[in-house]
């Protein structure tokens, strides 16, 4: 995800940086810290598909027979956004008017 930096606290878009940023600790709130769960991927050989989604907390929680959990582990996921800010996560809908 890349997105100017006020978006990026105020709205992050792919699980990586909302479990990244849910871990920070503040002084104004105590809660339980959620690690995520299973082992880093090893950076020269990394899984198929999306490289998060061995510890990518909507992936585990999606049905794994589902049509978006076989897009996960056997396509990488392009970029979507704009001229200012892009994610690459087949979960991110962009925001629709109308």
């Amino acid at each position: 995800e890349q997105a100017p930096v006020d978006d990026l606290f105020k709205n992050p878009r792919h699980p990586y940086t909302k479990s990244l940023l849910e871990s920070v600790p503040t002084l104004e709130t105590r809660k339980p810290f959620k690690p995520l769960l299973g082992d880093v991927p090893s950076p020269l050989n990394p899984p198929p598909g999306c490289h998060f989604h061995p510890r990518c907390p909507i992936y585990l929680n999606e049905e794994q027979g589902s049509a978006l959990a076989k897009k996960c582990i056997s396509q990488y996921p392009e970029k979507t956004g704009d001229s200012n800010s892009f994610v690459s996560c087949h979960h991110y809908q962009p925001f629709t008017t109308g």
